[in-house]
């Protein structure tokens, strides 16, 4: 099996396991490996994603590139899917995607690295569990940038590829019915 393949399985796992009512924003979720941070559209008629933040420190990476300045890496440019970004990632050799994707956290083996909008959602829901730093999202802008989120303030700006920063997992599942 493929790693996309044994990500899918992951996620649906995720999806009926994770049956109930969520927590308030910014509360842990028990048993799903972090603070839940809400909810993003998924584009299909399933139902929304749910978003973790991991609390464990494993889930918190430093002096990280997000990949190679001047490559462009296709499908890595979705403001909502962190995970298809960091998919993309992965496959154009970031070592950043590959250590996310790599992690299990509570079982959870479905990690990765948010996408603009999630880290905007995490901004929202759980700054006070956030090193007020600069983290690198999945978003690409160019072949040259990545959006970097500050948790201080919640800016959102551009940043080159290359320089080594911070990032953060987090974990996605629809609630079965």
């Amino acid at each position: 099996m493929n790693a996309t393949a044994e990500a899918e399985v992951t996620t649906i796992a995720a999806t009926i396991k994770a049956t109930g009512t969520p927590p308030r924003l910014g509360q842990i979720w028990p048993g799903q490996g972090g603070i839940y941070l809400g909810q993003i559209q998924s584009g299909d008629a399933d139902g929304d994603w749910h978003i973790i933040l991991a609390t464990d420190p494993a889930g918190d990476l430093q002096d990280q590139a997000w990949g190679t300045y001047g490559k462009d890496v296709p499908g890595a440019t979705s403001y909502s899917d962190g995970l298809a970004n960091t998919r993309a990632m992965a496959e154009a050799g970031s070592a950043l995607a590959k250590a996310m994707l790599a992690l299990n956290i509570e079982g959870h083996a479905d990690w990765y690295l948010m996408s603009a909008d999630e880290a905007r959602l995490a901004f929202i829901a759980a700054r006070e569990h956030m090193p007020k730093e600069w983290h690198w999202t999945s978003t690409q802008y160019s072949a040259f940038h990545a959006w970097y989120q500050h948790f201080g303030d919640g800016y959102q700006f551009i940043l080159v590829k290359d320089f080594q920063g911070r990032a953060r997992a987090v974990r996605r599942f629809k609630l079965s019915a």
